[in-house]
């Protein structure tokens, strides 16, 4: 998966807590990407079209950050 690394970080950023285990942490994500459907080599994907479309990898994490804090 080419932006594995990207996704990894990105998804600690908004989505992990101080207070979960490596453990705890996986089983969110699973959960988050069984809810919505996604998986993160379906981000990955997306982000290379993204790119080829002419939209750098950090301008494309910059407006998911933004997205999800909004919310």
């Amino acid at each position: 998966m080419k932006h594995e690394k990207e996704i990894d970080a990105l998804l600690e950023e908004l989505f992990r807590s101080e207070w979960m285990t490596d453990e705890d942490y996986s089983m969110f994500l699973k959960e988050v990407f069984k809810q919505t459907g996604i998986s993160k080599q379906t981000l990955s994907e997306q982000i290379e079209l993204g790119e080829i479309n002419g939209f750098s990898v950090e301008t494309q994490l910059s407006a998911v950050r933004e997205a999800i804090k909004k919310k």
